[in-house]
Parts: structure tokens; sequence; C-alpha cells
């Protein structure tokens, strides 16, 4: 059915909308064919958030968290193959749903689709918490300019404290916050 298949990497912005826009099209075929009614709905993290608010790196999927249940297999075999996924959630120790989903804001919202992007403070946390224990998290900080700007780094730094408890005795080597600050400035300094 699907016109679109998942080979592309995903080098802009422009290419992330691109691949969400066919895969509003193909739900929307699905929907009109099927006559269902549900709305699928994520938040949107990972590398693709990056490189939505940085333009930082390029990826091959658009790592979510989903916002319910996909019913219908057609529906799932259509988010599949235009590379959506949810993996991140079983990476991503905090923020916690109820506060990262008020703080996301909508990119889409058409009948059948509605795509969120997690807040710049959040998808710092979420790469804070991961538990893939790899330096990928700790360089898409640094090096990407996510902290540049318009950020709430107080937020950060207390909810980064309040889940505490996650670091302390944790077979994870979760991201300093402080030595992650520290690499930022380091790096500026050598800069100038």
């Amino acid at each position: 059915m699907a016109n679109y298949i998942n080979t592309g990497i995903l080098k802009t912005p422009n290419d992330v909308i691109k691949r969400i826009s066919s895969l509003n099209a193909e739900l929307e075929i699905l929907k009109e064919k099927l006559g269902f009614e549900d709305k699928f709905s994520f938040i949107i993290f990972g590398g693709t958030a990056l490189l939505l608010y940085t333009n930082y790196r390029v990826t091959s999927d658009i790592d979510c968290y989903y916002l319910e249940t996909i019913s219908a297999k057609e529906v799932e075999s259509i988010i599949n193959e235009h590379g959506v996924n949810n993996r991140m959630q079983g990476v991503m120790s905090a923020p916690v749903f109820e506060d990262f989903y008020p703080r996301s804001k909508i990119i889409l919202s058409t009948d059948c689709l509605e795509v969120r992007i997690a807040s710049k403070e959040d998808l710092i946390l979420s790469k804070l918490f991961s538990t893939r224990g790899t330096d990928g998290d700790e360089a898409d900080l640094i090096e990407s300019g996510i902290f540049d700007g318009d950020i709430d780094l107080q937020y950060i730094e207390d909810t980064y404290n309040e889940f505490a408890d996650l670091r302390i005795g944790s077979r994870v080597n979760f991201t300093s916050l402080d030595d992650i600050l520290k690499k930022i400035a380091d790096k500026q300094e050598i800069i100038k």
C-alpha cells in the first residue's frame, strides 16, 4: 500500500517534515479505506528532535513516545515503514510523561495524526537519563548546541536533581549534567 519506503537518511528539518507528511498522507488513505476513527499521536525525541532544533545530526528514524497504543496492524505497518518507532521509551528513565507532555509542542495536527516535539529541556533530560550507556548521548548534548539560546537551565537542574535516586546505585552510568556543562564551557573557551 505504501508509496514510501524508509530508506532515506533525514539530513535536514525539511526531510523530517516530508517524512511526517508522507506518513500523514498514507494514514489518510488508510482511514478512508478502512473507515477507522483513530488518531495516532506521538512526541518526537532523540536524534530527530535534535535535528529539528539544531540541524546538528542526521538520523534514519524518528524516535518517539507514543501517546496511545496502535490498534490496527495496517496503521502499525505504515508507521514502521516511515521509520517511526517508540524504542526510546525503553531507554529513557526520565523525565516522566506527566512532566514532559504539557511542555511538548504540536508541530502537526490533522484528522489522523498529531505530532509533537519534546521541549529542549526534556530532550536534554532524556539524553542525560538514557540507559543506553553509550557516549552518543553525551556527544549530542555537547556538540549539538542544544544548550544554546532559550532554555530553562533551572528546570533542567531541578529535574535532574529530583531524579537523583535513578543515578545513585544504578548499574547504568548516567551522563552527569555538571560534566556536560563543564565540557560545553571548555569547548566555548577553546573557540574564543
